[in-house]
């Protein structure tokens, strides 16, 4: 992290903890905080403390038998002053915390997703997760962060569109008499709404753009293809994941798929090729 060039100085805790000090005894206590500030620590030797402040040992020596209770000797045998120690450690924390909040607030602002999108996506950002990150590398590895939860917000929302569909449903149904089950296949149908998020996840994932109608036919051929899928909820997040493994032609953006897998269709002007690499 860099050095952090300023530390707070307490006026009211200045006068009272150097009220009993000299002037010169003041001076030279100020200039070796400054030094502690610095450098991290003060050396456990007279002769380049009193150096440090610009006077002879001999000149410094008195001073320093009253000056030196304001300091204590680490575990590495150096002199710092405690207090300022923890302010200094303090400062740094909060101000390497709000450049990792910076620059989260950077990814977000530059990102062209929509205000729904951006806010799921922050949610479960961690300070703490970045802290051992220099401030070069911060700004590459939070971006990549929220453009990873940017995917996972589209199937957030698209679960819970298919959720309150799957919900509309069943309280249709609760207001008249309860139907007849219904065959397997028409169970399996995909909503207006789950189409829109399946193209929305596409473009995001796989920079692919599709139509409803070939989303339907990818979806068709997905039940097809995977018939043990019984509740409308599941399949549907089971599509979206398999979505990620169909292999696209970048030209033509048309998914390939397998012959002879009992399903046969084209979609837009061109038709649909076996070459599922899953």
């Amino acid at each position: 992290m860099e050095k952090d060039p300023a530390f707070f100085f307490y006026s009211k805790d200045w006068l009272q903890g150097t009220a009993k000090f000299l002037p010169e005894e003041k001076g030279v206590y100020i200039d070796l905080l400054s030094h502690q500030h610095q450098d991290g620590f003060l050396p456990n030797d007279t002769k380049r403390l009193a150096r440090m402040v610009g006077m002879s040992e001999s000149e410094f020596l008195p001073i320093w038998e009253v000056v030196k209770e304001k300091f204590t000797l680490n575990n590495d045998n150096q002199f710092v002053n405690d207090k300022l120690t923890k302010l200094t450690k303090d400062r740094t924390e909060i101000a390497h915390t709000n450049r990792i909040i910076s620059a989260l607030a950077v990814a977000v602002k530059r990102s062209k997703e929509s205000t729904e999108i951006k806010t799921i996506a922050k949610q479960g950002f961690n300070v703490n997760d970045f802290k051992h990150l220099n401030s070069t590398e911060l700004t590459e590895k939070v971006t990549e962060w929220f453009t990873n939860r940017i995917t996972i917000a589209y199937i957030a929302i698209a679960n819970a569109n298919a959720n309150e569909n799957e919900n509309k449903e069943k309280r249709i149904e609760g207001m008249g008499e309860r139907e007849k089950e219904k065959p397997n296949q028409e169970k399996f149908e995909i909503s207006e709404v789950q189409k829109k998020s399946a193209i929305e996840f596409l473009g995001i994932t796989k920079q692919i753009h599709l139509t409803e109608t070939e989303i339907s036919t990818l979806w068709q051929t997905f039940i097809l293809q995977n018939e043990k899928h019984k509740k409308i909820k599941d399949a549907y997040n089971h599509f979206l994941n398999w979505l990620k493994f169909v292999n696209f032609d970048k030209n033509k953006n048309k998914p390939k798929f397998p012959k002879n897998d009992g399903f046969d269709s084209g979609v837009g002007n061109g038709e649909i090729y076996r070459n599922m690499e899953m």
